[in-house]
């Protein structure tokens, strides 16, 4: 079903594949590995249903499962900063932004994916419709950051001279992993995970 859908989403210019880099804005350090830009799918499906504007992740991958990728840079947030109350008010600012987001362009991917998949021309079959409710799907929220413990960000922390418990980005990965939980609620999708740049590369070339 996943093949065709893809298929069909190609033929009919609803899934353009690019570089992962150009998808995500330059905030993901994997090279050459190729998704679907489904930003390019919303402004399709916005053209086609006459909407205003529509939110949705960045990427889509069609492999084993339904893999909606969202790219969150974690180094910007961090960079420019001039003071700790500089650094806590755009740390604040972005928060709030992803958790204002995060739900909706869930929602909204979910939502143009099954507008493929019920369009009068892919005809999907019955057998298909119940393989898709059946299907794992994902939401992936990438960072540009090593999420393990014992990463290089650690080390820049404390030959900093900074007190930060894990590391430089402990308060923001704490804060995005509560909005992770939180959307897993209400949102009929497996647990949304952030995980970052090199896991997605490993998930897709292994």
């Amino acid at each position: 079903m996943l093949k065709r859908i893809e298929n069909f989403g190609e033929a009919n210019g609803y899934f353009i594949f690019d570089s992962l880099t150009k998808v995500s804005d330059q905030t993901c350090i994997c090279d050459n590995l190729i998704i679907i830009d489904f930003d390019k799918t919303k402004e399709k499906i916005i053209e086609e249903t006459n909407q205003s504007t529509r939110s949705s992740c960045d990427g889509l991958n069609l492999k084993e499962s339904i893999d909606f990728i969202e790219f969150k840079s974690f180094k910007n947030v961090k960079t420019k900063f001039h003071n700790k109350e500089n650094m806590e008010k755009k740390e604040k600012n972005f928060i709030d932004k992803t958790e204002a987001s995060l739900a909706d362009k869930i929602e909204s991917s979910i939502w143009m994916f099954e507008y493929i998949l019920g369009h009068k021309n892919f005809s999907a079959t019955k057998d298909e419709k119940t393989l898709y409710r059946n299907k794992i799907k994902n939401y992936y929220l990438v960072v540009d950051i090593d999420l393990t413990k014992n990463s290089k960000d650690t080390l820049v922390a404390k030959l900093n001279g900074l007190t930060l418990p894990t590391s430089l980005y402990d308060n923001l990965i704490i804060q995005v992993e509560s909005i992770l939980n939180d959307i897993d609620k209400y949102i009929k999708i497996n647990k949304p995970k952030m995980i970052s740049c090199e896991e997605l590369k490993k998930f897709y070339t292994t």
